[in-house]
């Protein structure tokens, strides 16, 4: 799963924060949480299937004990957000799968 990730990371910002402000920037502006294998949306209220996901950036950002990667996401053609996932201690939600059934634009799979 990590060499796939480091395939699909395009972009590369200097920090997480910096991805999330130049995304934002882009119109990323709503959070997605994982629960229960779909987005959650909270600003809307909103869940969405994978098959409602397209993955249009992946950033990807390596610290001492962990990786993180922050995808911007369009979900439902509409609602352009974020989420990030960790690897390494905090890893194991089922995200990483999640974002493996959707569909990537500008990346490579």
């Amino acid at each position: 799963r990590f060499n796939q990730m480091k395939l699909m990371t395009q972009n590369q910002y200097e920090t997480l924060l910096d991805a999330i402000s130049g995304l934002k920037l882009k119109g990323y502006v709503y959070s997605f949480n994982y629960i229960n294998e779909g987005l959650y949306c909270p600003e809307t209220k909103q869940t969405f299937g994978s098959e409602n996901i397209e993955i249009i950036e992946i950033h990807r950002f390596k610290a001492i004990s962990e990786v993180s990667v922050v995808y911007a996401v369009e979900a439902g053609n509409i609602i352009k957000g974020i989420i990030i996932d960790a690897f390494g201690v905090y890893a194991g939600s089922g995200l990483g799968e999640f974002i493996a059934k959707s569909t990537f634009q500008n990346c490579k799979k």
